[in-house]
């Protein structure tokens, strides 16, 4: 019969209270487990004991030499299968990272490719600049030559003109003189017949 104001508890619970505490690498004593149960200690001392002389029976029970053999031939196999599970995954890793190099390498190549391309535009169009300012400057220079003939052959059209100004200054001159002439030698004549 439990004293009042305790619980009974069964050796399940105790048991299973002593897993916990193993499964945490807490040791296991009367106090933690009367802790964790709610038990006395005289009925959760008596159910650790039971408990305790279990395990060891387990524990120093010899395993068959058939079930030890199929336990090493089940622990080959799950380790050879997870070493051909891991090959498996660094195989295929391997081949993706030799894909992704391949594809550094092809854009690596690409960008080569762009970037002289992208240089010879520049010098191509470097030249072009470089031709059409020569071009720029050779026709500024005619247009400076040009305006330069263009005021040297103005100059000379007033010159021109200026002289034929004074040339038919000169023509009315000598024209005017001519008349007179032709007055005089006609006058002459007359006298000349009388």
């Amino acid at each position: 019969m439990t004293a009042p104001g305790r619980k009974g508890i069964s050796y399940e619970e105790v048991v299973q209270a002593c897993k916990e505490l193993e499964a945490q690498n807490d040791p296991v004593t009367i106090r933690k487990v009367a802790g964790i149960t709610g038990g006395s200690f005289s009925t959760v001392s008596g159910h650790i004991r039971k408990w305790q002389e279990a395990v060891n029976v387990i524990k120093n029970a010899p395993l068959p030499d058939a079930l030890i053999s199929s336990l090493q031939e089940a622990l080959y196999k799950l380790r050879e299968n997870d070493r051909k599970i891991h090959l498996a995954e660094i195989t295929r890793e391997r081949k993706n990272l030799e894909e992704t190099l391949k594809e550094v390498v092809e854009l690596e190549g690409r960008c080569d490719t762009l970037y002289k391309t992208k240089e010879d535009l520049d010098q191509h169009y470097r030249n072009l600049v470089a031709g059409y300012e020569k071009k720029l400057a050779a026709a500024e220079s005619r247009v400076t030559d040009s305006e330069r003939r263009e005021k040297e052959l103005n100059a000379k059209l007033e010159e021109l003109r200026e002289k034929l100004h004074q040339s038919q200054i000169q023509i009315a001159v000598a024209e005017t003189k001519c008349g007179e002439y032709e007055k005089q030698l006609a006058a002459l004549a007359k006298e000349t017949k009388r």
